[in-house]
């Protein structure tokens, strides 16, 4: 019995150092986890592709052309799912994007109201694709403005947010 008396009164005294030690291994396992999921998420979101805007700076939008006349980039939109809707906008029904045209005969603006769940909830990610992009930027993800200085039309934007939609208003120079 005295050696066992003797093995806890060595083990006790240095009980507050274990729990201490065993403390630190927890929050350090803790910290490495969540430092490796926030890495990842990361990855992932740098992988999202915005399709609508891949021939950026050539083409603002989709296939959007600022050299044809404002009918053939109509007709252009309706290659690409959209639709006419009674108020003369073009409509994606799928994903809820309308396109609006100025009513000149050539292109000098138009605007592009994307209203989407994956672009509301990948604002940030838009913006800074734009942004990176884009020869000259201000503003933030709620207003910004933006240059593109390409070679046959340069043009620029304007990047508006609110709760429901991201409004980017594309203006020939």
């Amino acid at each position: 019995m005295a050696f066992f008396y003797d093995k806890i009164t060595i083990f006790v005294p240095h009980l507050k150092t274990y729990l201490y030690i065993a403390l630190f291994l927890l929050v350090t396992i803790i910290f490495v986890s969540c430092k490796q999921e926030h890495s990842h998420n990361s990855s992932n979101q740098k992988e999202i592709q915005f399709s609508d805007f891949e021939k950026l700076p050539q083409h603002p939008f989709l296939t959007i052309d600022f050299s044809l006349t404002t009918q053939q980039n109509k007709g252009l939109l309706k290659a690409n799912q959209f639709d006419k809707t009674n108020q003369g906008f073009f409509e994606r029904e799928m994903d809820s994007t309308i396109v609006i045209f100025e009513e000149d005969e050539n292109l000098t603006a138009f605007k592009v109201y994307l209203k989407s769940h994956f672009y509301i909830t990948n604002n940030q990610l838009l913006y800074d694709f734009l942004a990176q992009h884009s020869t000259v930027f201000s503003g933030d993800k709620l207003f910004a403005e933006m240059k593109f200085n390409t070679s046959e039309f340069p043009f620029s934007l304007t990047y508006f947010t609110t709760q429901n939609q991201i409004r980017i208003h594309f203006i020939k120079q």
